[in-house]
């Protein structure tokens, strides 16, 4: 087993986020300690960029935790207002007539994209925002029940 090789091309926060859970996955499966992770995974990535960004400032990103690569490594891969976009998306996504479990998964599933970011939503405005863009008829029956976060859960 061994971390997915990223090709040259465009990168996108799935992309990247598809790359990191593949390295995680071998980190785990290999039992990689933290202080070697990054180096081991970064020849992975064949973007010349990428390359050459690692190659200049090699000593200094092996010495990062892998989340702390992952961070910086978004910052050189993806455009500047990236994960504003990513929110953008979320907030403007409504369940319409699609099931609600599969509308809620999917903004979930971009929040994750913007984990270690100041633009990644808490549980708390999560919920807000599924609360407030559900379908109206599915959201009267979620008022007029009073359903609770604990019946969610059951």
């Amino acid at each position: 087993m061994a971390p997915d090789i990223l090709t040259p091309g465009t990168f996108t926060p799935e992309v990247i986020e598809a790359w990191e859970i593949s390295c995680q996955c071998y980190f785990m499966h290999k039992s990689t300690p933290a202080a070697v992770q990054v180096r081991t995974v970064v020849w992975s990535i064949q973007d010349p960029k990428v390359r050459n960004w690692y190659q200049v400032n090699q000593a200094r990103i092996s010495s990062l935790s892998f989340d702390e690569y992952m961070s910086e490594l978004r910052t050189v891969c993806l455009l500047l207002d990236w994960a504003a976009g990513v929110l953008k998306k979320i907030f403007n996504s409504k369940q319409g007539s699609r099931p609600f479990c599969d509308w809620a998964i999917e903004c979930q599933s971009q929040n994750c994209l913007l984990r270690g970011t100041a633009f990644h939503l808490n549980d708390i405005l999560m919920k807000c925002l599924l609360e407030n863009n559900m379908d109206d008829g599915l959201a009267l029956d979620y008022y007029y029940e009073n359903i609770t976060e604990e019946d969610v859960t059951q």
